[in-house]
């Protein structure tokens, strides 16, 4: 157990509030993943409840539990078909946008990030059949080196915790910050400013944004969806209810 001057000194150099700030955060990443996952059934409930016990002062925050709660189980499921499956008009997948200067391939991008999961133990599912790129992955991972993040500030492992931090800076710059404003607008724009998928698209949007303004990059983002014929990849259609949900 640490003591007490171990403990005051944390507090005066800002340690604990580092710490709740990487944690909360993490949580919050976690949240936005799983609102993005297929609502299985009982899944807009659990929802609710973790996002009440999150405290984000976002205008956007209140208006997306208002959608949930106003928000059908049954129509939940049908819109997220409609949105997000097969070829949906909203792809989850970051190598379905980018611009002409994007075509090195599907390949190089998917090989890029898989390198960062591996980098830091991460094994895909065998359960959940979707690519690295997918949003839901893309989040979660982004969760878990905040997390990595805090647990060296903890123990006071500077140099492990300089790599999460650097990681996630450079994650958020080639990666996750770079096609959540073509992704939010589209769904903005299919779903409906203010409906569930709307309002969470807009969360996600000044969350990833917040993000970078803390960790300090300015990611480049992509013009839009890539056409299919410029094809970095097309969505295959696997009904969820035929996959097994994960466990975490």
């Amino acid at each position: 157990m640490m003591s007490g001057a171990v403990d005051q000194q944390r507090a005066c150099d800002g340690t604990e509030e580092r710490l709740r700030e990487l944690l909360a955060t993490a949580a919050l990443f976690r949240w936005l993943a799983r609102g993005m996952m297929y609502p299985y059934p009982g899944a807009r409930g659990t929802l609710l409840a973790e996002a009440r016990q999150l405290l984000l002062l976002l205008p956007a925050w209140s208006r997306m539990q208002d959608a949930l709660s106003n928000t059908d189980e049954g129509l939940l499921e049908a819109e997220y078909c409609r949105l997000f499956m097969g070829r949906g008009v909203c792809s989850l997948h970051e190598t379905a946008y980018g611009d002409g200067q994007r075509m090195g391939g599907q390949v190089v991008e998917l090989a890029d990030i898989s390198g960062f999961y591996r980098a830091f133990g991460v094994e895909p599912s065998p359960t959940q059949p979707d690519l690295p790129d997918h949003l839901c992955s893309e989040l979660e991972f982004y969760s878990l080196l905040l997390i990595k993040e805090a647990y060296a500030l903890d123990e006071a492992w500077t140099e492990q915790a300089q790599v999460a931090e650097e990681a996630g800076q450079t994650f958020l710059s080639h990666h996750l910050g770079r096609w959540i404003v073509p992704l939010a607008e589209g769904v903005r724009d299919h779903a409906g400013a203010d409906t569930f998928y709307g309002t969470l698209a807009t969360v996600l949007q000044e969350v990833v944004a917040q993000e970078c303004r803390r960790r300090g990059v300015t990611p480049q983002p992509f013009s839009g969806r890539l056409t299919p014929d410029e094809g970095l990849q097309g969505d295959a259609f696997i009904c969820p209810r035929e996959q097994v949900p994960s466990a975490n």
